[in-house]
């Protein structure tokens, strides 16, 4: 009796390891960290370990928050943490670069601009397509809403140097860069930002800035400098399935996955990390405004 006994409990504990190990996994994060690795890697994980990933893109700020209070499993984001409470949980990791990028219609005929005429076009300074050597017609600058969203908070950063620069009144408001994406692709006299690891895959046309094209070589070489890492993140008191997605993403195969999909992997994009640093130390070093 005591021999059985001890046998049904070890076969208790197998069946709930075994449960526990093919319960759905829910990812709640930003579209571009989806777009950009998470939807590859998720297919190829669940065809090897037959665990269902479910993916929500919602944005960096309600992905990263969800996972803080242990509405998702896992995340991902295009911008760094904040350092308030709802985000104190998440803990982000590396997994992958991608770059900022302007983009527009294309229909259109503007091919590059500037770095100070992407500024002037966020400011309002430059309302007309004409201003840029393109056709008599206004600008249409889509935006994300707020300041903390991944493409929000980093565009700020890299382009002001200010994650509170406020843009121009009249810029249209789209809930994600999905979003943002779709009406460029609409609207012939649209512009935009997204990242690189998104927006190649869509209808839309990149422009070049300041005479450099922002495809993955130029990124991987340092010759693009609006380079920023995509996080994977997970909740600090984690369980072995989710160290087991982890251990997937990070290793040769899942990396893989990330460069077939036009993303840079950490391997490819080791460089970055230096850019990308010296570039956050240079701002945390301005003036701060009050």
């Amino acid at each position: 009796m005591a021999r059985k006994a001890l046998w049904g409990v070890l076969i208790g504990i197998l069946s709930l390891m075994a449960c526990t190990q093919n319960k759905p996994i829910r990812w709640i994060g930003c579209d571009v960290a989806k777009n950009g690795f998470m939807a590859a890697l998720a297919e190829e994980y669940q065809k090897r370990f037959e665990t269902q990933i479910t993916m929500e893109a919602s944005g960096d700020t309600k992905g990263i928050r969800a996972l803080a209070a242990g509405e998702a499993d896992l995340s991902g984001s295009c911008r760094d943490k904040l350092d308030v409470p709802e985000e104190e949980n998440a803990v982000l990791v590396p997994i992958a670069w991608d770059a900022l990028v302007m983009i527009v219609n294309p229909a259109n005929s503007v091919d590059s601009i500037t770095t100070d005429q992407a500024r002037k076009i966020f400011l309002g300074e430059i309302e007309n397509w004409s201003q840029l050597g393109g056709a008599d017609a206004p600008i249409d600058l889509c935006v994300r809403p707020g300041k903390i969203s991944g493409v929000g908070r980093m565009i700020r950063l890299l382009l002001f140097q200010n994650a509170e620069q406020d843009f121009t009144p009249k810029a249209i408001v789209y809930p994600s860069s999905e979003h943002v994406e779709a009406a460029v692709a609409e609207n012939p006299n649209a512009i935009g930002v997204s990242g690189l690891s998104s927006a190649q895959k869509q209808q839309v046309k990149i422009l070049d800035l300041d005479g450099v094209t922002p495809n993955k070589a130029n990124v991987m070489a340092g010759k693009y400098n609006f380079c920023r890492p995509l996080y994977l993140i997970y909740h600090k008191n984690y369980d072995e399935r989710l160290v087991h997605f982890i251990r997937f993403a990070w290793g040769p195969t899942g990396q893989e996955i990330i460069s077939r999909q036009g993303s840079i992997n950490l391997e490819e994009g080791a460089a970055l990390a230096r850019i990308f640093e010296k570039e956050m130390a240079r701002v945390k070093a301005l003036p701060q405004l009050d």
